[in-house]
């Protein structure tokens, strides 16, 4: 029987322009809920697990059309963050 690991993932600042404020904890919460996701499905670079904690990571830019829901936007940014980490 395996151990498994705990997963904490904590987003101290995530810049969003041009959402509406009422939506900034579900936007939020939903990238972090899907980062975890990926973290566990995907697995993170080497020098992210040795070092363990990372003070700044640029996700870069993503477009999306205007009737994107949560779920979608979310994902994009969660998936754009990810592979961040290999950069």
């Amino acid at each position: 029987m395996g151990m498994t690991q705990e997963l904490n993932v904590h987003i101290e600042t995530l810049a969003l322009y041009g959402f509406a404020l009422a939506n900034r904890h579900r936007i939020g919460d939903a990238v972090a809920h899907e980062l975890k996701r990926l973290i566990r499905e995907r697995g993170l670079p080497t020098s992210v697990v040795r070092d363990g904690d990372l003070a700044r990571l640029q996700g870069g830019t993503i477009r999306i059309s205007h009737n994107s829901g949560v779920d979608k936007i979310s994902g994009q940014i969660a998936k754009s963050v990810h592979e961040g980490f290999g950069k």
